[in-house]
């Protein structure tokens, strides 16, 4: 290859690397200005999800320790008052957190859950414990959201969904137990 030839083709490879970096940048500019506009959409979401999503954890931890005492019916108020919340929250974020809503469905109902519960308090200690794990999976989720300014991922959203799945079936197996004439809490 003579000299000149060598040079057109270092021109050419020098203009097609040069074309690739300029799309490349382009492209993740927009990614970047979509996952911006993203983030700015959930923030003020995300601290009220989670806000209410640890009041319904903290207080139905409340609850669960006086399952058995007479405060039972106020805990129990306190924490529905919660759940309220986070069922309000719910539906502010159905798309934005696409995937988490089945959670946030199942921890609002945890104060009830574990008030059905009552008669038996290792199963509400469980549900309280797997409850725990939906919250922990919930935040893992929303943290990434946030930090990639996307959507949870699906292997985020599989996590979550999961914990939910498992704490479902304990709370059926224990539902298919009980005997109509088991008084139901709270």
């Amino acid at each position: 290859m003579s000299q000149p030839e060598a040079t057109m083709v270092a021109a050419i490879i020098a203009a097609i690397a040069t074309v690739l970096t300029l799309i490349f940048t382009v492209a993740n500019k927009v990614d970047e200005e979509f996952r911006t506009a993203h983030r700015d959409v959930i923030v003020d979401d995300l601290k009220a999800v989670g806000k209410a999503v640890h009041e319904v954890l903290a207080l139905s931890a409340i609850q669960l320790k006086t399952l058995d005492g007479p405060q039972h019916p106020e805990r129990y108020r306190a924490a529905a008052d919660a759940s309220k919340r986070l069922k309000e929250k719910r539906l502010d974020v159905r798309y934005t957190l696409w995937g988490l809503d089945d959670a946030f469905r199942t921890l609002s109902r945890l104060p009830d859950w574990i008030g059905h519960a009552k008669p038996s308090p290792k199963i509400a200690q469980m549900l309280f414990v797997q409850a725990k794990e939906i919250g922990n999976q919930i935040d893992l989720a929303v943290r990434g959201a946030y930090i990639q300014g996307r959507s949870p991922s699906k292997w985020r959203v599989y996590r979550v969904n999961s914990a939910v799945k498992s704490f479902k079936k304990t709370y059926n197996d224990f539902s298919a137990t009980r005997t109509p004439t088991t008084p139901a809490a709270p």
